[in-house]
């Protein structure tokens, strides 16, 4: 059985700079192994929970493909160094990049998010420029 944890927590103590994140916290004992998917705190649930249901798309699409988180955390690292250097975009997203390799399921992650703002009467335009200052 696939155990998944969910939790926000303060930005600051992300280990990348992101407002989701999401790991493997591997026990001695497979079967006790966790899905782990942080999410920034703000001051909006909404948001919070749209950041969420990405991530959880995002991460189990990944395990069904077969694309290592340790993968994913490569790529995103490389990205935010090319961005500090001025090689990419300020406000561009890792998943969105041609090279990136979750950028189906980032994407995918993404419409769903879309659809669930959309029922929820969240702003996608407001909630885009949220998320790009938190």
């Amino acid at each position: 059985m696939l155990k998944i944890n969910i939790r926000t927590k303060p930005i600051k103590k992300f280990r990348v700079e992101d407002v989701g994140d999401y790991y493997w916290i591997i026990s001695p004992v497979p079967e006790e192994n966790v899905l782990k998917i942080v999410v920034a705190e703000m001051e909006n649930q909404d948001y919070e929970f749209l950041v969420a249901l990405h991530e959880l798309i995002e991460s189990y699409l990944l395990l069904k493909k077969g694309v290592s988180f340790e993968e994913v955390g490569k790529y995103d690292m490389k990205f935010l160094q090319e961005q500090k250097e001025g090689k990419r975009p300020k406000n561009a997203n890792a998943g969105d990049q041609k090279d990136c390799p979750y950028r189906k399921e980032h994407a995918f992650a993404t419409k769903i998010e879309k659809i669930l703002a959309n029922y929820l009467k969240v702003d996608w335009k407001q909630y885009e420029k949220y998320l790009d200052n938190i």
